[in-house]
């Protein structure tokens, strides 16, 4: 499915390369106008590779879930200043659905009651900041994935890394060591943790 995208994208750039390099017979008028065009489609082009950059992250950060942490924070942090810069350079509201910010607001504080009688404030604040960070992940790939084609892909890349992490466990298994850092299988009382 990827590819696809892709293939359509190269397909678009070489017409757009054959319309600049127009026949001889055009009048200065309609060269004029092909060369504005081209000049459009430059600026508009921009927004595109954010859009891109921000769903590539999104889904980088989706594929390494099970095996890094750091690097989904990484790739989320990507995923969110791309998402923000789109929205800005697009003059959008963040999510355009208000009926599920309603609802994830409304999740949020109520969660957070029990926060104010906890006898840990640090620790019910930092409590209240991974729930609005996961708000906010569900939010944005309510917003880029909303599309068919870009959920099959977001489901693609969630398969993908599942079966990695099953032939990682598989290999863990017979061989006692771990295929992507190379730990050693844990013992934990009576079973194998993995």
């Amino acid at each position: 499915l990827p590819l696809k995208g892709f293939y359509f994208m190269w397909v678009r750039t070489n017409l757009r390369e054959h319309a600049l390099a127009a026949p001889l017979e055009m009048n200065r008028h309609q060269a004029r106008n092909v060369q504005l065009n081209h000049h459009d489609s430059t600026e508009n082009r921009s927004p595109l590779k954010v859009d891109f950059l921000c769903e590539f992250s999104f889904l980088a950060a989706l594929f390494v879930l099970p095996f890094s942490k750091a690097l989904l924070d990484i790739f989320l942090v990507v995923a969110f200043v791309s998402y923000v810069i789109l929205k800005a350079a697009k003059g959008e509201a963040l999510c355009q659905n208000r009926f599920l910010i309603f609802f994830v607001g409304l999740f949020i504080i109520s969660s957070s009651v029990s926060a104010f009688y906890s006898g840990y404030p640090p620790l019910a604040a930092r409590g209240i900041l991974k729930l609005i960070r996961y708000a906010s992940v569900m939010l944005l790939a309510v917003d880029l994935f909303g599309d068919p084609v870009k959920l099959k892909r977001l489901l693609f890349v969630g398969l993908l890394s599942f079966l990695a992490t099953v032939v990682d466990s598989i290999i863990q298994m017979f061989s006692g060591r771990d295929l992507i850092v190379g730990l050693p299988i844990q013992f934990t009382d009576l079973q194998i943790r993995l």
